[in-house]
């Protein structure tokens, strides 16, 4: 190599041992202590190589400076976001908290993939933005991200899309109608097949509650159940499942359960109100958490609304106080009678401060507050035209029940008066002892002797019918679809609107699907709830509890 050329590369190298060695000592100013045993080496090191007339370039120490820096403990940013709830229904409001996003930024909140929200951080990165789960969003883990539209930092979390059927009939208001289902419909019903079932509940007359993932149900003769709502740890052809625990209840005749607040109530026919924890106690047998004394005959299922539990039995309507009273046996905070009695076994709804049960003469309306007196007396109750243990259904400001020779609606604000007359009536000839359902303008009941299903618009006026139904059974509706007991022991399912399956005038309707073969629904409400249909079975059949879907 010639002189002039030694020369020049020699200097060239100064140079940019120079350059090297300042940006070493600007990025020591401002990386962690960490770090600079690291810098200072790399300097060490640059410097014998320079005495050897090695020519290192910026490049290559900028890239050994950049592995060094990334192997060190740095404080990178890390974002993250927590939901609120983690789990409901579709359309369920949730919040998303997040932190660790760059400062004043926009962040778009995307569920399942689409975009839900946007929002903008803080100074210090953090936001909070609200949105709806989407009401097409079917059961299961959906994924919620949030992404930095600056900083490119992003976070997930879950939400899990889950309903309850928490107790008869669906909710306090007693409506038997699902307003998130969105899996069954009158399109595919007729495919649904027997997906697990339980064959040593014993006779079950006790409508299904499904909450948390978990299915309980009151038995004849085992007490209160509790079963994996979607079948896990079940085995065999067909799938049975085994109930995880059981409620002890030295008593026949165990009613449809309620769920509330984690705990799990249900009466019986030794005249007692049970609490249990919904989670059970760790063990195969559970005792309660406490008991309230009830009449011994004609028990209601439970409603749970405004942390109390509303009963009834005997000639009386029960409220409880739903976290208990701190002892193993409660007394109700009130209880409630009407003019010739409330009818034990009919299951209060509650809706707008107020609770409504069948009374001898229609209907009796109570302040769901009680009266401040252990005694209460109704707000007002329907003119003497017979009253059976159908439990009303409150919907739109109108309370539907069952009568004597038909069907009753009432305003649920009542009339002013003492008495109140209803709204309208609608004749069928015979008694309806069954819970209405109502859904989208339509209340649907059966009637006992005439063994027929009865579509109503709510100013009274029949729209469809269908024959050959179970009486003694409330019905159920969901995504279009409502769910009776047939007479002769299956469960049929027909298009809500009457649109499918329909045919002559009037209109009368046949079932899109009837359950197999060799099944007994009697005395049994369905839980439409999840892609799932559950219902229990009254007869001795070797399969008492059945989930479909």
């Amino acid at each position: 190599m010639n002189t002039h050329a030694f020369s020049w590369m020699r200097g060239r190298a100064g140079r940019y041992a120079a350059a090297l060695g300042a940006g070493v000592v600007a990025l020591s100013a401002v990386t962690p202590a960490a770090a600079r045993p690291l810098m200072a080496g790399l300097v060490a090191g640059f410097s014998r190589w320079r005495g050897r007339s090695r020519v290192l370039t910026l490049a290559a120490a900028a890239a050994m400076l950049a592995v060094g820096l990334a192997a060190t403990p740095a404080a990178a940013a890390t974002a993250s976001i927590t939901l609120k709830p983690a789990s409901g229904p579709p359309t369920t409001k949730v919040t998303v908290n997040g932190a660790g996003f760059g400062a004043s930024e926009t962040v778009a909140v995307d569920f399942s993939s689409t975009q839900v929200a946007t929002g903008t951080t803080s100074s210090t990165g953090t936001f909070s933005e609200t949105f709806t789960v989407p009401k097409s969003a079917l059961p299961g883990k959906h994924p919620v991200t949030a992404t930095g539209q600056t900083s490119g930092l992003s976070a997930t979390a879950y939400f899990l899309v889950r309903t309850n059927w928490a107790q008869f009939h669906f909710s306090p208001a007693n409506s038997g109608f699902n307003p998130y289902e969105n899996v069954i419909s009158p399109a595919n019903v007729p495919g649904l097949k027997l997906a697990w079932t339980n064959n040593s509940a014993g006779s079950i007359g006790s409508s299904p509650a499904v909450a948390s993932g978990v299915l309980y149900v009151g038995t004849q003769f085992n007490g209160l159940l509790a079963f994996s709502a979607a079948g896990t740890g079940c085995s065999g052809s067909p799938v049975t499942c085994n109930p995880m625990w059981t409620g002890t209840i030295p008593a026949q005749a165990v009613t449809s359960p309620a769920v509330a607040g984690g705990v799990v109530y249900t009466t019986a026919a030794d005249g007692k109100l049970y609490a249990f924890r919904a989670a059970g106690c760790g063990a195969a047998t559970c005792n309660p958490l406490w008991t309230g004394a009830i009449m011994s005959n004609s028990q209601s299922a439970p409603t749970v609304a405004g942390g109390v539990v509303y009963v009834t039995s005997g000639s009386s309507l029960y409220a409880f106080r739903a976290a208990g009273c701190g002892a193993a046996t409660c007394n109700p905070l009130w209880t409630g009678t009407a003019v010739f009695g409330v009818t034990g076994g009919s299951a209060p709804a509650v809706s707008g401060g107020k609770v409504y049960v069948s009374a001898y003469k229609g209907v009796a309306a109570f302040s769901a507050a009680g009266c401040g007196s252990a005694t209460c007396n109704p707000l007002w109750t329907g003119p003497n035209i017979g009253g059976t243990t159908s439990s009303p259904a409150v919907s739109g400001g109108v309370v539907y029940v069952g009568v004597a020779l038909g069907f009753a609606a009432y305003s649920a604000a009542g009339c002013g008066a003492s008495a109140c007359n209803p709204l309208w009536t609608f004749s069928t000839g015979s008694e309806i002892v069954a819970s209405p359902a109502v859904a989208n303008g339509v209340v649907y009941v059966p009637d006992t002797s005439g063994s027929t299903l009865y579509a109503l618009s709510t100013a009274g006026t029949l729209l469809w019918t269908a024959a050959s139904v179970n009486g003694s059974d409330s019905p159920a509706v969901a995504n279009g679809v409502v769910y009776a007991a047939a007479s002769s022991g299956a469960l049929d399912a027909f298009s809500a609107a009457g649109t499918t399956g329909c045919s002559g005038s009037p209109l009368v309707c046949a079932p899109l699907w009837t359950s197999p073969a060799g099944t007994s629904i009697a005395y049994s409400s369905p839980a439409v709830v999840n892609g799932m249909v559950y219902v229990g079975q009254w007869t001795v059949f070797s399969q008492y509890l059945l989930a479909f879907k």
